[in-house]
């Protein structure tokens, strides 16, 4: 699976991309790296890094049962503020397909993070779901 494309979106293997943030051999240097690596920590499952990414003020105690049953099918960053290598904070603006229980949704998020001692912590987003629309993005 590591010599597969990186679920993220970027054009490269999930071994040179996410999975060096995701097995701790790197820190993303922005908010939007450490978004795309969350999002595939999402489809592998790795609830581990999900939780040691998420600001501690902020990260629910029960994430191992958090999408259990969804499957993630892909994600599009369609804005970012702030959040590079100098700043103190970010939003990173996404859009993510998934199918739960046979049903294809687009999830829609306004994402916040925080940069403490030189890490991006995910703090909390503002999302909604809707059904799958093909043609709207």
């Amino acid at each position: 699976m590591a010599n597969h494309r990186c679920p993220c979106g970027q054009p490269r293997h999930l071994k040179q991309c996410c999975l060096l943030y995701i097995n701790g051999e790197a820190l993303p240097v922005t908010a939007e790296a450490l978004m795309r690596s969350r999002y595939t920590a999402y489809t592998l499952k790795r609830w581990d890094y999900l939780k040691e990414s998420w600001a501690p003020d902020y990260c629910p105690d029960n994430i191992e049962q958090h999408d259990r049953q969804l499957r993630w099918l892909g994600l599009t960053i369609t804005a970012t503020t702030a959040g590079q290598a100098t700043d103190d904070n970010g939003t990173v603006t996404f859009i993510a397909e998934l199918r739960e229980k046979g049903q294809r949704h687009t999830l829609r998020e306004e994402s916040q993070f925080i940069k403490r001692d030189g890490r991006w912590y995910y703090q909390q987003g503002k999302s909604t779901v809707t059904p799958y629309h093909p043609n709207k993005k």
